[in-house]
């Protein structure tokens, strides 16, 4: 039968080292147990969890059927995991069904081993959004020590893919089991993201319901927790995890079901789909809007940009993030109102009518998922960007109009950092990397003055550029007492007043200004006034504090950041010791620094410049960080020492 793998499984011939967990086994030993041995810090570990997953055919309909299985020990009582949630899936016509729920929490008390039940009805039913409905429930008496387990099984009609299945998590897990049977009257693509080597992999082949399965079930042993480190957008997309999504269903006696099978495929499909390509037919309505606002002497550059302005300052986003929507487009475009796949949509048909070739740019937010290129599964999607050629040239163009503090070809971050596939004309697909092409700058000069006493008076002036300048108007947005408070964060124990802001959005910058008073950065010790001038700007800590890293290094944007002081000391004082100047970079030079002074007459300047040259930066590239950065932050506290003439 046939069968269509994305990815090649490294497969054993021995037995799998564990199978799924009975629910209720709890031995007097695990009670006992005061802490994680390998993990002594962590609050709970898993002792064992598993996905059961098969299909069913019930009533002439095949069901998804997924039996989860979670037990769980507590070392620290305020851990999260005692408060769980179970998430059911629904649309306007069918829905996903739990079943099975059990769910108990056991104590050891004179020496005995005692059970307390959640109830069915002690469970909180939530519907939480009109996609899902949430299942809440909480365990009862629960103590350090306490052990947790509960088991459900979901009965799902939307069969195309299962819900990932993650083999790590942010507490330890002893044991983790994975099983899928999966039908040979089935073409599927099975996306196993096995960045940490499994400690078993098998398959084998199944008579169940009088089908022949395919049953893979993967083990994995002794896993550590996963780490929240600096500089890293979604810890999710690193942790080992399996996910299986059906291309076609080929059951004798009945047609075939086609579904996913190339990036072509998956092209074909949404542009026939009601709630995907429909609304991409020219719609009149849009024709005649764009009439309103483009004119015929207006470049292609212009029309982009136009419309682009346009569709961003009318809608409103709504904060949903979906690939697929039923509301007709012109009713989202009469409500002001839509989410991002609608809002660009509204864009790619406003293109279109001004003669400019636009395409959907699907992609998945940050929060979402990572999309794996080798992949074409649509349930890893949910989000629509626009993509647009223009004659006669090269560049690539694309925009998220849902978001409004953005630009062409400056993405917000929930955007970038993974791929997108341009739905292209005549079936065809394009893969793109998602990252914002410019460098992000921000330049921040201060002219001051230090008198005999150690204070310091003068001015700040700064600006940022393409993607920070977007981040700060954002910053802005949120309230000028909220912006003065992210100021106070940078600017320490500094009074100032008279701050003045301006976003000039057609050059992409943001700038703001000040002026301020100090006695934090200069004191006068025995007739000498010692300085410390980069107080005011240097990292206040090191981010990057382990020896080692375990994930990637992700910067939003290639970055450029300046610093310039031009300081003026009392007319009897000159300079004793002025730090010397440092210059710092990678083997690459794709990561440097320098810090020049210089002292004419009563004027100290500082400058100094940090710049990154990539978005991306191995785990292995965490020590040349840490390094320039403990370098950075010592040099920056070196102090300039004034004495009188």
């Amino acid at each position: 039968m046939k069968k269509f793998l994305s990815i090649i499984l490294s497969l054993f011939c021995t037995y799998l080292a564990a199978q799924a967990t009975k629910f209720g086994k709890v031995t007097l030993d695990e009670l006992k147990a005061e802490h994680c041995e390998k993990f002594p810090e962590a609050k709970a570990e898993i002792l064992a969890c598993s996905n059961e997953m098969h299909y069913e055919i019930i009533g002439g309909s095949i069901y998804l059927m997924e039996k989860k299985y979670f037990k769980v020990k507590v070392y620290d009582k305020s851990t999260d995991w005692v408060n769980q949630e179970i998430v059911a899936y629904k649309n306007s016509s069918e829905k996903e069904e739990i079943t099975g729920f059990k769910a108990n929490s056991y104590n050891l008390e004179n020496g005995k081993i005692v059970k307390n039940e959640v109830q069915r009805k002690e469970t909180f039913k939530e519907d939480a959004t009109r996609d899902y409905t949430q299942y809440n429930f909480t365990f009862p008496n629960i103590k350090e020590g306490s052990i947790i387990e509960w088991t459900y099984t979901k009965s799902s009609p939307f069969i195309r893919a299962n819900d990932r299945w993650y083999f790590q998590y942010d507490i330890p897990a002893q044991n983790v089991y994975f099983e899928a049977a999966v039908p040979q009257y089935t073409y599927n693509r099975i996306d196993f993201r096995n960045q940490i080597p499994a400690s078993d992999v098998k398959t084998k082949e199944q008579t169940i319901d009088g089908y022949p399965n395919s049953v893979y079930q993967i083990v994995y042993n002794n896993i550590q927790p996963t780490y929240e480190e600096p500089y890293l957008f979604n810890i999710e997309h690193f942790r080992p995890s399996i996910k299986i999504e059906i291309s076609e269903i080929s059951v004798q006696g009945q047609s075939d079901k086609n579904y996913i099978t190339s990036w072509e495929t998956l092209n074909a499909y949404l542009n026939s789909s009601d709630y995907f390509g429909k609304h991409l037919k020219t719609n009149k309505i849009f024709t005649e809007e764009t009439q309103k606002i483009v004119t015929p002497n207006m470049t292609p550059s212009q029309k982009l940009d136009t419309i682009f302005n346009f569709v961003k300052s009318k809608m409103g986003f709504n904060g949903k993030d979906r690939l697929n929507f039923k509301t007709p487009l012109n009713q989202v475009y009469n409500s002001k109102t839509g989410e991002s796949t609608q809002i660009n949509f509204i864009a790619i048909q406003m293109l279109r009518a001004a003669g400019i070739e636009a395409y959907p740019l699907i992609t998945s937010t940050i929060q979402h998922g990572y999309i794996n290129p080798q992949s074409p599964t649509v349930t890893d999607f949910n989000h629509t960007l626009v993509y647009a050629k223009l004659p006669n040239d090269t560049v690539n163009y694309y925009f998220d109009a849902s978001e409004k503090r953005s630009a062409i070809n400056i993405l917000p971050k929930k955007d970038i950092g993974t791929f997108g596939v341009i739905l292209l004309k005549d079936g065809k697909t394009d893969i793109i990397d998602l990252k914002n092409k410019s460098f992000t700058k921000k330049v921040t000069n201060i002219t001051a003055k230090v008198d005999e006493e150690g204070i310091l008076t003068g001015n700040v002036n700064y600006n940022s550029y393409n993607y920070d300048a977007f981040k700060d108007q954002k910053k802005w947005d949120e309230g000028e007492d909220n912006f003065k408070s992210y100021l106070a964060t940078i600017y320490q124990n500094t009074q100032y007043k008279e701050l003045k802001t301006k976003f000039d959005e057609k050059n992409k910058n943001f700038s703001y200004s000040f002026d301020f008073q100090t006695d934090e950065i200069a004191q006068n010790v025995n007739d000498k006034i010692i300085i410390e001038p980069l107080v005011l700007l240097q990292p206040k800590t090191n981010p990057f504090t382990k020896e080692s890293r375990i994930y990637p290094i992700q910067f939003e944007n290639k970055l450029m950041y300046s610093n310039k002081i031009s300081l003026q000391i009392p007319e009897n004082y000159q300079v004793e010791n002025l730090p010397k100047d440092l210059k710092l970079t990678n083997p690459e030079k794709t990561i440097s620094y320098q810090i020049i002074f210089k002292n004419i007459g009563n004027t100290l300047t500082i400058q100094t410049q940090f710049k990154v040259d990539k978005e991306i930066y191995s785990a292995d590239t965490n020590y040349i960080f840490k390094t320039i950065f403990e370098q950075i932050i010592t040099k920056e506290s070196e102090k300039i020492i004034l004495s009188k003439k």
